[in-house]
């Protein structure tokens, strides 16, 4: 019966004191909102990204040689007990421009420098935004922005400045995106122009003369079913790593010697006017994800956000104690005969405090609970959106994390509820004595 009296006592409390009531509640809100938001969005964009990469089997390490890449490094590579796949591709530094009919008006600065690619079949798949993928060698696609920038068409043509390539002049029929290239700022260095590469584009492979590979992408074992970035998939990385680097001078050695002796003329290496240190050296560059700019400032991305999560609602859980210790302060005050009619008819203090508590908790609790939908939703996709404009990932992957919100409610129920108590049995016991 008392217990009875105490809740309908604190319920009546809500709608007499509802001033009280929506402000606990709109800390509570903000407090979880933020927090639950915030701290998803990290773990969410991380996820997104894993998945993206994982779809389009992106490479765990790569490899670039001084000297090329033969088949017979793919060959060793597979052999590797921590390698999965192995993908061999053809690379190029263009210099390009749009092919523009004669009566357009002449453009200036249309020279752009792109990164030409060859299309691969196993690893670093690229997915179709637009039109089609290239059937004939005279065909290729480009990123969005190429079309947009220099304000071309699906069915337009480019041509290559001194191309290397079979053809000089493509037909543009479609868009792409690339898991090389989720970042809208970075595209790489060159040795050509100003030393950065502004497009990457992609072509049939049989357009490229070279017979030996520009890059070998590799896959490792086990890696896929880990986190990107976090510990576990990087201590696979490093092993992996390490086995590679195991074959390394063997495969440098050998590829040094079939350069040596395709590509000298027989003729002065006969009269020995040719000497085998007048070549460069083979060697290879191995490198992971963390060496790309664009991968790197994602997952930098991610971990700023992460800290933000945890330092900016404190603010608000900050002011949410102050608030609850001097609204209840205020509302033991304003109920002074109350309290003492409650404490004549034998109510106990804890009785009393109970009242508040009841208050208190639900004004946090119904708060916390719509923060939750508030930041999983609005500010999560918020963030997403803002990063959308330097990071081009098809799709955002928003999965529900229970331990964020369940943190920032209990947060929030220890900030707002503490307060509240510490507020009434200080009056309780203080004030009330006193009087």
């Amino acid at each position: 019966m008392k217990n009875k009296t105490i809740i309908i006592s604190s319920f009546r409390n809500m709608t007499q004191s509802s001033k009280r009531f929506i402000s606990l509640l709109f800390m509570a809100l903000l407090g979880v909102g933020f927090y639950a938001g915030i701290s998803s969005t990290s773990q969410d964009m991380l996820s997104t990204l894993d998945t993206y990469l994982d779809q389009s089997k992106a490479h765990d390490l790569q490899i670039q040689s001084t000297l090329g890449l033969s088949k017979a490094d793919i060959a060793s590579l597979e052999k590797l007990s921590d390698i999965d796949s192995v993908q061999g591709i053809y690379t190029k530094d263009e210099l390009i421009e749009p092919v523009f009919s004669k009566a357009a008006p002449s453009k200036k600065d249309v020279t752009a420098i792109a990164k030409v690619i060859g299309i691969p079949d196993k690893l670093d798949k690229i997915s179709l935004v637009k039109g089609r993928l290239p059937q004939k060698d005279n065909e290729i696609v480009v990123e969005e922005a190429y079309l947009t920038k220099n304000k071309v068409k699906l069915g337009d043509s480019l041509k290559m400045i001194d191309s290397d390539l079979t053809n000089e002049t493509f037909k543009i029929v479609g868009t792409v995106k690339s898991p090389l290239y989720f970042s809208k700022v970075h595209r790489g260095t060159t040795s050509l122009g100003d030393g950065q590469i502004d497009y990457f584009m992609y072509v049939k492979p049989s357009v490229f003369k070279q017979d030996a590979y520009s890059v070998i992408a590799l896959t490792v074992k086990g890696a896929k079913e880990e986190m990107t970035s976090q510990t576990a998939y990087l201590d696979k990385i490093a092993a992996a790593k390490k086995e590679v680097e195991s074959i390394k001078e063997a495969q440098e050695t050998q590829r040094f010697e079939t350069v040596y002796a395709d590509y000298l003329n027989p003729t002065a290496m006969a009269s020995g006017l040719v000497k085998r240190d007048s070549l460069p050296p083979a060697k290879w560059y191995i490198t992971d994800r963390q060496d790309d700019t664009g991968y790197k400032d994602f997952i930098d991305a991610t971990k700023s956000i992460a800290k933000v999560g945890r330092v900016f609602p404190v603010v608000f859980y900050v002011i949410a104690v102050l608030i609850s210790l001097v609204s209840m302060a205020r509302m033991v005050e304003e109920d002074r005969s109350e309290i003492g009619t409650l404490k004549v008819l034998g109510f106990s203090n804890p009785a009393i405090a109970l009242k508040y508590g009841l208050f208190s908790l639900s004004a946090t609790l119904v708060g916390g609970v719509i923060g939750m939908f508030i930041g999983l939703n609005l500010i999560l996709n918020l963030i997403w959106n803002i990063y959308t404009s330097l990071f081009t990932i098809p799709k955002f992957i928003v999965l529900f994390q229970p331990v964020y919100c369940l943190t920032g409610l209990a947060i929030a129920l220890i900030c707002i509820c503490g307060g509240a108590l510490v507020a009434v049995y200080r009056e309780l016991i203080y004030t009330l004595r006193a009087s």
